[in-house]
């Protein structure tokens, strides 16, 4: 009943959108195996996990710059619905997300994208007194990472076929343990719908815009929580500052270099009471580390991926390195001779597809 209604609902948004020349739908079945990422995962996966998903969005039309530089992506809004391996204690997932699908190569019988979405998904079995095995969801609220390289087979004007391989996580990041996260790889098949025929005459580099002020520097203050231990153990606040400078490579994209600083309280409660006495008492707390970080920027969005090393940390040899991701809003731009804006963003961190916290940060960049 469930992919039924789906169905329709999917030719709903279609007929919807026959007036707006450049809005796009799809419909997407996807098939893979869950991973086990670490071992301490609960409990053994078994069987396949069967997803179905629907989006539907926008093809830009190059009237903005970044559009341009990333070749015309489309842009929009979905749902996708996941049925578990090992249901019995993972059960189904259901996720509304934001995506942004940005071709690698385009040939005028088929494209290669990129496809990344983030958004809030509702997980039906999770860790409680009736599932204690599920050590890999804490929550039934949780956050959604999915990562495709899709193909695109033109069969006529309008229709093509979906082609690719995909990855998803579903994790609360350790606001709740246990959560070891949920990671599935997935093959997918399906169809996408374009009202308009893509118009591959106006991709040009010449038409791409040069940034105007290629140094930049920011200095941004952040949030999280995180916990301690397992399961029934206290959250704590992380606070998070961070001093760096960027260097855009385009006018849609930036590299980022900087130090960044948390005050992980969860982290020196945990070791006092380890009575850690080889670390001093006022390090304890805190972490620094060097971190470089890549943006897309899609006008006053930008997509945010960052990994990092530690300088300092109390055990920093278990996890050496973190990863971030998550969207990020910019200001419109102020001031005259230095140019300034404001951004605000959220995150995972992460370390090896396992979530440290789900962070947020506030901060100032000028050029």
């Amino acid at each position: 009943m469930l992919f039924k209604n789906t169905f329709f609902f999917y030719f709903f948004l279609i007929s919807s959108v026959q007036g707006q020349h450049l809005f796009v739908a799809e419909m997407n079945y996807f098939s893979g195996r869950g991973i086990a990422h670490t071992p301490d995962f609960s409990p053994e996966i078994k069987g396949w996990t069967n997803a179905f998903g629907i989006s539907i969005g926008k093809q830009s039309d190059g009237s903005k710059p970044w559009q341009n530089r990333w070749k015309l992506p489309d842009y929009g809004v979905g749902f996708l619905y996941q049925s578990n391996a090992s249901k019995a204690a993972f059960g189904s997932t259901y996720a509304l997300f934001l995506f942004g699908q940005f071709p690698l190569i385009r040939k005028e019988r088929y494209t290669i994208f990129s496809k990344m979405s983030y958004g809030m998904a509702y997980v039906s079995k999770y860790n409680s007194p009736e599932n204690e095995i599920n050590n890999a969801i804490g929550t039934p609220l949780n956050v959604f990472v999915g990562i495709d390289f899709i193909t695109e087979i033109k069969i006529t004007d309008h229709l093509g076929i979906n082609i690719g391989l995909g990855f998803n996580h579903f994790s609360n990041g350790a606001f709740k343990k246990p959560n070891l996260g949920l990671n599935t790889p997935l093959a997918t098949l399906g169809l996408k719908y374009r009202v308009s025929k893509l118009e591959y005459e106006k991709i040009s580099k010449k038409d791409i815009d040069k940034p105007k002020n290629k140094d930049e520097y920011l200095a941004k203050f952040g949030f999280g929580i995180g916990q301690i231990g397992g399961k029934g153990t206290p959250q704590y606040p992380i606070y998070i500052f961070s001093l760096a400078y960027a260097r855009y490579t385009s006018v849609a994209n930036k590299m980022i270099m900087g130090l960044q600083f948390e005050l992980d309280d969860k982290v020196g409660k945990n070791l006092i009471q380890r009575s850690s006495d080889s670390i001093p008492k006022l390090a304890k707390p805190f972490t620094s580390s060097l971190y470089f970080a890549d943006e897309m920027l899609l006008g006053h969005f930008a997509l945010h991926f960052e990994g990092g090393v530690y300088l300092w940390h109390p055990h920093w040899k278990a996890n050496p390195i973190y990863f971030k991701a998550g969207p990020f809003f910019y200001t419109p731009e102020f001031g005259k001779k230095t140019i300034s804006q404001f951004f605000i963003g959220t995150y995972v961190k992460t370390h090896f597809g396992t979530a440290q916290f789900i962070g947020a940060d506030l901060g100032f960049v000028f050029r």
